[in-house]
């Protein structure tokens, strides 16, 4: 069976308060994001059906990073990396949707809160 976790700090902070808001604010955004190390999750396909409800929720938690959007060359591999897990998550999504428990739906929430509703300023 494959172990599905998100990295915590040494004080076992994963980083988000409730509604996904990253504590500290962009650097630690992108510190968090890279702690994760997204590209170690596993893809889908190579989890037992069993377990695809944790890495999905695991996929979503890790993008509710904030990347620096207001200037092109700050965390390009950060942004690329968000891109490509949450592209990877509407492919799961359009090929089973089975996924929608209660669970899954909040952590959805949280992750379109954190990325729609992010500071604009």
């Amino acid at each position: 069976p494959t172990n599905i976790r998100i990295v915590k700090d040494s004080a076992g902070d994963d980083g988000l308060r409730a509604g996904g808001v990253i504590k500290g604010g962009p650097k630690k955004a992108g510190k968090m994001f890279q702690e994760m190390r997204l590209e170690t999750l596993p893809k889908f396909k190579d989890v037992p059906s069993s377990h695809r409800i944790e890495l999905f929720k695991a996929k979503l938690k890790a993008c509710c990073v904030i990347c620096n959007f207001k200037d092109e060359k700050a965390d390009v591999e950060l942004k690329e990396k968000k891109k490509n897990t949450l592209l990877e998550l509407v492919d799961y999504l359009n090929a089973d949707n089975s996924v929608f428990c209660l669970d899954v739906l909040k952590a959805l929430m949280v992750t379109v809160n954190a990325n729609l509703f992010r500071t604009l300023g």
